[in-house]
């Protein structure tokens, strides 16, 4: 339904990484990249109607977190030769470390993107990479996005949940909105695509 989905999603992780690096002189780890990509899919699905790859997002304290690129970055299953996932380490009590996972970026193609998609990611590393408190700042800014806020205070006792998408969109300010018309035709065509797609 997304054309070139995960060719979006990798291209978008070392594009990030290399702009970030431009711009702060510093690394891309892994919770600032899981920020970035929150609030670039949702800027992009409220300002279109949809999103500029596929995801399945969870809640989590510090924000949104692409479940699949979580996980990917902590066992070195995720891209196509677009970055490397390395790993650095420093010292917190003379005989332990901490080490963190970081991006390092290698080629990315922006062809597979809209001018809009790229100026939104031009926008977020102008916002956020210049300013020495980032990583909380992206935090922040992750906690306005109202599919994160509705999914954490519905959590009850669990330490995550489940986003939902649609909560990007008000249906009552919203419902003369382009954008959320073209979302619920998005959506109806995408459901309709997994279900026959679906092996039983």
């Amino acid at each position: 339904m997304i054309p070139y989905s995960e060719e979006k999603l990798l291209n978008s992780i070392s594009y990030l990484a290399n702009e970030h690096k431009k711009v702060s002189g510093k690394n891309l780890y892994k919770t600032p990249l899981l920020k970035y990509l929150a609030l670039f899919y949702y800027k992009i699905l409220k300002e279109t109607g949809e999103p500029p790859f596929r995801a399945n997002f969870l809640a989590m304290e510090k924000g949104p977190v692409h479940e699949e690129v979580y996980i990917g970055i902590d066992e070195n299953l995720i891209g196509n030769g677009e970055f490397k996932v390395l790993e650095d380490s420093w010292h917190i009590f003379p005989y332990k470390s901490k080490k963190n996972k970081y991006i390092e970026s290698v080629k990315y193609d922006l062809d597979y993107f809209s001018d809009l998609e790229i100026e939104v990611m031009d926008e977020l590393i102008k916002e956020f990479a210049t300013n020495y408190k980032n990583v909380e700042n992206l935090i922040e800014a992750t906690h306005k996005l109202e599919p994160w806020i509705k999914a954490w205070e519905a959590r009850g006792n669990k330490k995550m949940n489940i986003i939902t998408d649609d909560n990007i969109f008000d249906p009552e300010s919203d419902s003369n909105s382009p954008a959320y018309q073209h979302y619920k035709t998005f959506k109806v065509l995408s459901e309709a695509e997994t279900n026959s797609t679906s092996v039983w």
